[in-house]
């Protein structure tokens, strides 16, 4: 039973209101991202992914000075988190 809860938390991946969407990623530390759009985007979780890979990981993942389960307190990881989030025309 708890194998079938854990393939239906993965599954999840975004959500429609009638004002906004919702888009989720978790990676298997449990680390979530978690992006809100206007609700005509399309499903941005592939994106998200892409986020965790190219800017989390770089930035956070190999700070040796980023103690996990902390508020990430890094300037660089900002910058390309807001560079990234411009060039799909989304605002954090």
């Amino acid at each position: 039973m708890a194998s079938e809860d854990k393939r239906a938390q993965q599954e999840f991946r975004s959500y429609t209101t009638d004002y906004y969407k919702l888009h989720f990623f978790e990676v298997p530390t449990g680390v979530k991202f978690v992006l809100v759009t206007k609700k005509t985007k399309a499903d941005l979780t592939p994106y998200l992914e892409l986020l965790y890979t190219t800017v989390y990981i770089p930035y956070v993942s190999r700070n040796v000075f980023y103690k996990p389960g902390t508020p990430i307190d890094c300037q660089l990881f900002k910058q390309e988190l807001i560079r990234s989030l411009d060039e799909l025309q989304i605002q954090p």
